[in-house]
């Protein structure tokens, strides 16, 4: 048995266990960001869901929580919107979805036309907020529904 050859096994050894341990944390790294992007996914569809059974609330009888117009009108900025309807807003919890720490809240405002409905919902870690909006005649037909981004 040759001797210069005793401590070359430990080094291969060490090598393959170091490239072994570097790809299960890449494993790993990858598993959690698909993890992360599963519950955000989860947590998106779960407040869209509450942001559009608010928006039903409120459409089934616009008249009795209707208010004046926003001045000025906040367009499509959906900033702007997420702090006018958090400062202006009702508070809201649709029948039959469990809000826990989410936050919803309503707008609706007597237009000319009919109502402009907006809805917020936010999630309980504030990371996702959805802003729907749909416009009603005064006779209850729904014309236009947009997703504010």
């Amino acid at each position: 048995m040759n001797h210069r050859q005793d401590g070359l096994a430990l080094v291969v050894v060490l090598i393959v266990l170091t490239i072994g341990s570097a790809f299960a944390l890449l494993a790993l790294e990858r598993g959690l960001l698909g993890l992360r992007i599963t519950e955000r996914s989860e947590d998106r569809a779960e407040v869209f869901e509450l942001a559009e059974a608010a928006l039903a609330v409120a459409g089934e009888s616009p008249q009795s929580r209707a208010g004046m117009p926003l001045v000025p009108d906040p367009g499509a900025d959906s900033v702007i919107w997420a702090e006018q309807l958090r400062a202006v807003g009702q508070p809201l919890a649709p029948p039959g979805l469990a809000t826990e720490n989410r936050m919803v809240y309503v707008l609706v405002e007597d237009l000319d036309v009919g109502y402009r409905i907006t809805s917020l919902a936010r999630d309980d870690r504030e990371q996702v907020t959805v802003i729907l909006q749909s416009v009603q005649s005064a006779s209850g037909e729904q014309r236009i529904w947009r997703q504010l981004r």
